[in-house]
């Protein structure tokens, strides 16, 4: 979906890891027709570049500072997950089926991404 000119040139602005909520509730519209008002987060995950990747948040009865700080840690958490499993450690090929034989290795990786 293309980017309206105002939110492209608001996205060349920010920096890696910052944000911009839009000042104004939009409409996003439910299964029966029903508007939904929602608050609009434009988010620069990582560098400047164009074409880097970014994020468009939609909150609705939520603060837009906590939705987008939920969903960093969220995003967070799936960055461990797939490096602990086929994207990177490869947990599953270990065989290790012993909680606390498990433990050391889980909590290296979960150190290393603090």
């Amino acid at each position: 979906m293309p980017l309206s000119d105002d939110a492209q040139q608001i996205l060349r602005l920010l920096n890696s890891g910052s944000g911009r909520v839009f000042g104004r509730e939009h409409h996003l519209f439910g299964g029966e027709g029903t508007p939904v008002p929602v608050r609009v987060v434009l988010w620069r995950m990582w560098s400047r570049e164009a074409g880097s990747p970014f994020l468009v948040l939609a909150t609705w009865k939520a603060d837009p500072g906590e939705a987008t700080e939920l969903y960093r840690r969220c995003s967070e958490i799936e960055l461990i997950f797939a490096a602990l499993k086929s994207r990177g450690f490869d947990l599953e090929s270990t065989n290790l089926t012993d909680p606390s034989r498990a433990e050391r290795p889980v909590s290296l990786l979960a150190l290393a991404f603090s």
